[in-house]
Parts: structure tokens; C-alpha cells; sequence
């Protein structure tokens, strides 16, 4: 640790990190700063965070006062509720909340910790897990940390919508706290300026927390749009004020990103707002390249496709993508906007599937899949307008879309009762990436929090007709080409496989490559779906 002075008191000098001998150097580059005002104008940079504090046990427990302070008392239970609404799909989202002095989070993992009741269960016993994502259920991040001065969610693709996190915490310590704004961030909590105003009196018996529109929250999003970075990338953090204000050097001053480091998108909202709405949302999809012409294939919002075409009067290789997101409507086809306009641009033209999905009315079992089924019959009819070379057509899907690209393409050995059995637009080849594929295996295990469950709307054992047609028919007709990734936590490669059908698909494994590099334009992941195109298609 430098303290800032002595860099103030070098001046304009160069920093150099070195190693001797062999290996690799690991570093982290960060500062700690915090501002001589704290009344700071919020700014709009694409988040907007709240949090809410509801007592556990007795509702007596916590107060607010009209100045927006809120009263803990002290040994109470509290659930911790964070809402944050994004305004477009963002990448590789840390949303983090410092707690205030006094408060501990309750880890349920632990096997010390007290049992503590799901989101939405409390004295009146109306439990909302299923609606509020959580670590108890199905959750919008992909992992989680609870740590003592702080706690984490962590998502690398988020959908434009309203997300809420929830933890619970323990007023341990009668304390008085000017605490943070929630919202997303990527560094460590900065010291406390002298200048800044002395936190409210305690409560008698308990925690006074003071909410403050500061800039002292050390927050911020890593937003690479389309260019998918790990989150252990360098990063000079610049310190990103997300729930209540900009970024800003101890003057105040806004600071400007350091050339080659993935910038802070910042979150605001409103001071003065002390209550939030929870209802999970998203986002109408969004139109990615230019010249992408949008087509509805049925009457609701979600069923459409946009097609891209390449320059040109010919007749066009037609590449059908499905995007992903455990069938849920927290993601939508901007997924894959990145691979089409790769595409277009190596002369395909692409079909970029929506779809009802779980969460959307005539969602799941068995709207996703006949719209799925119904978005691809379009194509003939798209074809009466467009350069389309129907001939030389391949489905391409990740993750849950690689299930219904490869489900799609064995519709044809369906049986007349399943749903959409007679294709009317056929692939000459078939690609998932990540795909979900054992559907069975899936269910038991609980797979992406009872994603496969939640699509068919119940268990193999309930529904097992259901399990059956909606499990791809590998090597049924065109090719199938399974692209897994070694490093795949979401989708490990053994779900990519039916182990009823183990020669039914040519499975590709990516060394090191994860859910997310699979869809990575830059990626040797994509480069091998590009290679099959070219083979079969092109």
C-alpha cells in the first residue's frame, strides 16, 4: 500500500511492476480515495440500485426516519433487499453492497450460521423464492460472496431488466454508520475523508444506519459490450460511484478511464428514494446491426426474428441462431448479435431467433418450442422477399438455444402427436454450443436452479412423454455437432451428451474455453463453429 500523498508528492511519474526469473507476474493495480464533498450530483450510466432493509422476526426491529436514516435494532435479523434495474444488456456485473458497521451477514452455507428463511418468508409465512432470485433458488447471478464487511453477486451477462438480490444480516454491534448507496463494483471500500460529515446519533438499543448520497461507495460495472473479459482482467480502478453519484478523483473532479482498461459503467438513483419496485422485468429486445430488418412470426411481442443480410443480390447460406439463458426471459437474442454480425460479414445471412421463454405468457412447455419450430417455418416464407438460399441452412444455438437448435433439427423423427413434428424448413447441419442436452440428468440434478423442470413444467417422472420429445433426436437426418467448453461450470460438458444417444452427436471440447467464451466472436470456440459452416454450408 502507497499512501496517496507520497504519489501526489512524486508528481508525474511512471509506476513499473517487475518480477525476476520465470513464471508469471499476478498484479492488481487500485486506489483508494475518497472526496472533499459528498454532496455529489447523481449521474445516469446505465444502473439504477436500491436497497431496503425489512426486519426478519419482529417488524418493530427496523425503522426509517424521514430523513431516509434507517434504525436497527441491535441483535435483530434483518433481510438486506437490493434491486437494480438495468437500462440495456450489460457484461460481467459485480454488484456489491458494504454493509455498515454493526452488521454481519448470516452465511446460510455455514453450518454455524442459524437457519434463515427464504426470500419472501416471514412472520405472515408468504414465501416469494421462486419470484425473488436468491441463493435459495433460482438466481440471476452466477455466484455469490458473503463477506464481512461486505457482499457480492457476480453475473457475466446480464439482459436489460429489473434484478433483485437478497441476503440476510444480523445487527450485531450497537454502532452508528454512514453506509454506502447500493450498487455494482469492482474494488475494495476507500478510507473515509476527513471532510466528511459525522454520521447521525445511534438509537438507543440498536443501529443507525445514514443513508448518504456519496462518493464514497467504491463501485461500478466492468461493461466490455460485446468483448468478453474474465473478471480477474487488470483493472486501474478508478473508483465508480454507482448508487449515488460519478466517478471522481479526491477533488471531486470526474476521473478519465485509463487507456486499455475495461471502463466502470455507473449506476444512480434518486437520493431521496427510500422504497423500490421488485417485479422482475426485461426489456423489449434490441435491433443489433445495421440493415437488420425485423420479422414477426405471431401475434406475441417475443415472437419475431431479425434477419441480416450480407452485400450482395445472391442467394445467401442462411445460419438460424438461438440464444440462450436456461429458457428463462432474463436473456434475449441480443446474446447473440456479436456472432451475427460475424457472420453477415463472412457472407451469411442470419436469422436471429426470439422466443416465449419461461416467465413469458405461453412460455415453456410447449410454446418455447413451438415457437422455436414456428420461427424456423418462417424462413420459408421469408425467403419470397429475401436472397435466401433455403438449400444451405444451419442451426447454431448456445447453451439452452444449442438444445432447441438441435431439438429443432431432429424434428423430423418426431411422432405426429409431439409438438411441431413437421418441419418445414430443414438444417443441412446443426450446431450446439454448451447445449443442454440431457434433459433427464439435467432435472435430477437441478441443473441451471431447476431450469429443465421449470421448462416442461415437471419432473421426468411426472411427464415422460415430455422428457421425450423435447430431448433432441441426435442423428436424425442433418449433422449434429456438439462445441463444448473443458471449463464450462454453467453447462458442464457431460449435460451436452445424451447418454441414451452417445453416437448421435460429433462432439467438439474447447481446452479452457467457458460458457460464455463459446460465444465470443474472438474466441477459437467460435472459430470452430465458423470452420463447420464453411464445411457444410458455405
Amino acid at each position: 500500500m502507497i499512501p496517496t500523498e507520497e504519489l501526489i508528492a512524486a508528481g508525474d511519474s511512471t509506476i513499473v511492476l517487475e518480477k525476476e526469473g520465470e513464471g508469471r507476474l499476478y498484479y492488481r493495480l487500485g486506489v483508494r480515495y475518497a472526496p472533499a464533498d459528498l454532496t455529489l450530483d447523481a449521474r445516469d450510466e446505465g444502473f439504477v440500485v436500491d436497497r431496503v432493509y425489512e426486519a426478519v422476526d419482529d417488524p418493530d426491529d427496523v425503522s426509517q426516519d424521514t430523513d431516509g436514516n434507517w434504525n436497527i435494532k441491535a441483535g435483530a435479523t434483518v433481510r438486506v433487499t437490493l434491486t437494480m434495474v438495468a437500462d440495456a444488456r450489460r457484461t460481467h456485473v459485480a454488484l456489491i453492497d458494504p454493509l455498515p458497521a454493526g452488521l454481519e451477514p448470516v452465511n446460510p452455507a455455514l453450518t454455524v450460521s442459524t437457519t434463515t428463511p427464504p426470500p419472501g418468508e416471514l412472520d405472515d409465512g408468504d414465501t416469494a423464492a421462486s419470484t425473488r432470485p436468491s441463493i435459495w433458488g433460482w438466481s440471476w447471478f452466477e455466484h455469490q460472496n458473503l463477506r464481512d464487511d461486505r457482499a457480492e453477486a457476480f453475473a457475466s451477462i446480464l439482459s436489460g431488466g429489473t434484478y433483485e438480490y437478497s441476503y440476510i444480516a444480523r445487527a450485531s454491534t450497537p454502532e452508528r454508520s454512514s453506509s454506502p448507496r447500493p450498487a455494482p463494483r469492482r474494488s475494495t471500500p476507500p478510507r473515509r475523508s476527513a471532510a466528511q460529515p459525522p454520521p447521525p446519533s445511534p438509537s438507543p438499543d440498536g443501529l443507525t444506519v445514514r443513508r448518504i448520497p456519496c462518493d464514497t461507495c467504491p463501485a461500478g460495472v466492468w461493461d466490455d459490450g460485446a468483448v468478453r473479459r474474465p473478471f480477474v482482467t487488470l483493472v486501474l480502478a478508478a473508483l465508480a460511484l454507482a448508487a449515488c453519484g460519478s466517478t471522481n478523483d479526491s477533488t471531486g473532479t470526474p476521473a478519465t478511464p485509463t487507456t486499455g482498461v475495461p471502463t466502470m459503467a455507473e449506476a444512480t438513483t434518486d437520493p431521496t428514494t427510500t422504497t423500490t419496485t421488485t417485479t422482475t422485468t426485461t426489456s423489449p429486445p434490441i435491433v443489433g446491426s445495421a440493415g437488420t430488418v425485423r420479422i414477426p412470426y405471431g401475434d406475441a411481442p417475443e415472437q419475431f426474428a431479425d434477419l441480416s443480410l450480407p452485400d450482395g443480390d445472391a442467394a445467401a447460406p442462411v445460419v438460424v441462431l438461438i440464444h440462450g439463458g436456461f429458457w428463462r426471459n432474463q436473456y434475449d437474442l441480443t446474446l447473440m448479435e456479436p456472432l451475427a454480425d460475424d457472420l453477415v460479414d463472412r457472407g451469411y445471412a442470419v436469422w436471429n431467433l426470439e422466443y416465449r421463454r419461461i416467465g413469458d405468457d405461453g412460455g415453456a412447455w410447449p410454446g418455447t418450442l413451438d415457437d422455436v419450430a414456428a420461427g424456423i417455418d418462417a424462413l420459408a416464407d421469408a425467403a419470397r422477399d429475401h436472397p435466401l438460399d433455403l438449400d444451405r441452412v444451419a442451426f447454431v444455438g448456445h447453451s439452452a438455444g444449442g438444445h432447441l437448435a438441435l431439438w429443432a433439427a431432429g424434428r423430423a423423427a418426431l411422432p405426429d402427436d409431439a409438438p411441431a413434428s413437421a418441419p418445414d424448413v430443414t438444417p443441412v447441419v446443426a450446431i450446439g454450443q454448451g447445449a443442454v442436452v440431457d434433459l433427464v440428468g439435467g432435472a435430477e440434478d437441478g441443473l441451471g436452479g431447476g431450469a429443465v423442470v421449470a421448462l416442461l413444467g415437471g419432473t421426468p417422472t411426472e411427464y415422460p412423454d415430455r422428457y421425450a420429445w423435447a430431448t433432441p433426436a441426435l442423428g436424425a437426418g442433418p449433422e449434429m455437432v456438439s462445441i463444448v467448453g473443458s471449463a464450462d461450470t454453467n453447462v458442464p460438458p457431460p449435460y451436452s451428451l445424451d447418454p441414451n444417444q452417445p453416437d448421435g452427436v460429433e462432439t467438439i471440447e474447447i481446452e479452457g474455453a467457458d460458457h460464455f467464451d463459446l460465444i465470443d466472436p474472438s474466441s477459437s470456440a467460435w472459430r470452430a463453429v465458423v470452420d463447420r459452416l464453411n464445411t457444410s454450408i458455405s
